[in-house]
């Protein structure tokens, strides 16, 4: 419970320092959520939490569906599905004959959650003043094998009394309808629902959720901070893609089953195609999930064929080793010329500090992010019949109007920073109110 030290928090789906996005929108939580509540005891809950609880800094544990099979065959999969099933059944029972009294549900919990990986996220959450997802996106059609797991890490704490929040991410597309009606359900028992993109708001509004309890909200890693110059001009240099005078290209291919690897060789082909029209040029390859990542995509390997593809060409430097911070990657990206990014969170990363950038997209939430900062012509959808000269022409573009396109996205950055700013707000609201409503309950049954 709060006290004098602080509220405690949990921070569900912080995943892996192996996927960059995922360690910036971390990072960028515990930053606002430090930002309101500079004492609070937070507790993360992680895929990876060897990697991601040095990074930033907090008490990390594994989640409470702890090692979730991502590269698994069916015999794995089944293997992990029952244990946590039944589980999961066992928590349900034990919040029926407790009649939802955390205190009674925490001794009959006790008694089928061994010590161990789960027992420790049960207990920072039944420990917790507030509860908070950071999950970039979890509730969709491409995720539907784990979403049970998913809204029961919601639906959990918040059938125990604890306010939930989903700070801001993508929701949907969901399209079956007995997963919309459950999420709903799930959903509106949350204290808010924060959609970063129009879509998202439109879902939460069609399964329910009460336009108060959910505003629209940039994506946290907006705001992210980045290291100097001096400092981002090092790491490249030691990388051996150094050197001011050059034009630096930066490009993140992404390993996207929706695509079939096609946006793959259009992208070499495009770069193919500028490096003869650009002989001072070089190209820095880098990932936005690292080698070893433990999600579904492999960007690595990705990569590893893409410099493949652009030919035996020295102005080629793959970067995929260099495995910086989200504040490192955004310094090194506020270095380069022009960037062509085929994930989101590089893109938000990109364009915050100021760089040209070309997205690649297979889902609205990246041109949807780009209209955000003024630069949706600049989004190449994957299914919209993609080309090399197609590319190369919104390359060629967006670096001729470099100028221009670096004045639109410091004005787009003083005017999104404070909105992305306000997850944390809305904590502090939701706690406060939380705390003023179990004040009053306090008096007046003691009157």
């Amino acid at each position: 419970m709060t006290d004098a030290s602080g509220p405690s928090i949990v921070v569900t789906e912080a995943f892996s320092t192996r996927h960059i996005g995922n360690w910036a929108l971390a990072e960028n939580a515990v930053r606002q959520l430090r930002g309101v509540f500079p004492n609070a005891r937070i507790t993360l809950l992680a895929r990876d939490p060897e990697t991601i609880g040095p990074a930033i800094g907090e008490r990390t544990v594994e989640k409470l569906f702890p090692k979730m099979p991502h590269h698994a065959t069916q015999v794995q999969q089944v293997l992990w599905l029952i244990p946590n099933t039944l589980w999961a059944i066992a928590s349900t029972l034990a919040l029926i004959f407790s009649g939802g009294n955390p205190r009674k549900y925490a001794r009959l919990a006790r008694l089928f959650t061994p010590r161990g990986l789960r027992r420790d996220a049960l207990e920072a959450i039944l420990a917790a003043d507030l509860v908070v997802s950071i999950a970039g996106e979890s509730i969709n059609d491409m995720f539907l094998k784990k979403l049970p797991f998913v809204l029961y890490t919601y639906w959990l704490p918040a059938r125990l009394g604890k306010p939930v929040m989903l700070f801001p991410q993508t929701i949907g597309p969901l399209r079956p309808w007995l997963w919309r009606k459950v999420t709903g359900r799930v959903l509106r028992r949350c204290a808010m629902a924060m959609p970063r993109d129009k879509e998202s708001l439109q879902l939460l509004q069609s399964i329910g959720m009460p336009a108060e309890r959910s505003p629209f909200v940039p994506d946290m890693v907006i705001g992210q901070p980045l290291i100097g110059a001096e400092e981002a001009e090092a790491l490249l240099s030691k990388a051996g893609f150094g050197g001011r005078d050059a034009l630096r290209i930066g490009v993140v291919p992404a390993a996207f089953q929706a695509a079939g690897g096609r946006h793959i060789q259009c992208l070499a082909g495009a770069l193919r195609m500028f490096l003869d029209r650009h002989p001072e040029a070089r190209v820095g390859v880098l990932i936005g999930n690292r080698r070893g990542s433990i999600c579904q995509c492999n960007d690595y390997e990705v990569a590893e064929q893409f410099v493949k593809l652009i030919g035996n060409d020295s102005r080629v430097v793959p970067l995929m080793d260099l495995n910086p911070s989200p504040a490192e990657t955004k310094g090194i990206l506020a270095q380069l010329d022009l960037f062509v990014s085929c994930r989101m969170h590089m893109a938000i990363l990109s364009t915050m500090a100021g760089t040209p950038t070309v997205a690649l997209a297979t889902q609205s939430k990246i041109p949807e992010y780009m209209q955000l900062c003024g630069q949706r012509d600049r989004v190449a959808m994957m299914d919209d019949g993609l080309s090399e000269k197609s590319l190369l022409k919104m390359m060629e573009d967006a670096l001729e109007s470099a100028a221009e396109i670096r004045q639109q996205l410091a004005i787009s950055r003083a005017r999104l920073e404070p909105l992305a700013a306000a997850a944390g707000a809305h904590a502090r609201d939701v706690l406060c109110s939380r705390q003023m409503q179990e004040t009053l309950g306090a008096r007046a049954l003691s009157v």
